[in-house]
């Protein structure tokens, strides 16, 4: 099933600075992740769109991603790579969308569904940051805490 979606804003590559850092079960160890807290976005068509960038431990490149999670579908897909330089969007031509996996190796997609997703349904914006900024005790899990 495809998602009907709504005009796409790809956010100002400028203004991205709240990155938080992102750790899931099959990352490749040398690389870091984080997403852009301030890109995060809920539209009307309930998908959630965020920022997140991977980069090199041992320096190189910094690799930056527009995309999208559906809840209701447990899909996702890519709208377009950033270039920070040039604070410009190169936009995929690839728009299919593609199932949410945990367990490929950069499949950042399916961890974030477990914080952005609720039985089907997305958590609101300002609960998933919440989420990514809390200081987190052992024990905490997804949904223990009252969003």
């Amino acid at each position: 099933m495809i998602p009907a979606e709504q005009e796409i804003q790809y956010p100002d590559l400028a203004t991205l600075k709240q990155w938080a850092p992102l750790k899931f079960a099959q990352e490749i160890k040398n690389n870091n992740y984080y997403l852009s807290l301030d890109s995060l976005s809920l539209g009307p068509d309930r998908i959630v769109r965020y920022v997140i960038a991977v980069t090199p431990k041992a320096g190189g490149p910094k690799n930056i991603l527009f995309e999208g999670i559906d809840c209701k579908t447990n899909q996702y897909r890519t709208y377009a790579w950033g270039n920070p330089n040039k604070n410009e969007w190169q936009k995929s031509t690839q728009v299919k969308w593609k199932p949410l996996s945990k367990n490929q190796y950069n499949a950042w997609q399916g961890s974030l569904s477990d914080n952005f997703c609720q039985m089907g349904d997305p958590w609101p914006v300002e609960t998933i940051r919440k989420d990514f900024t809390v200081d987190k005790r052992a024990g905490d899990c997804l949904g223990c805490r009252a969003k």
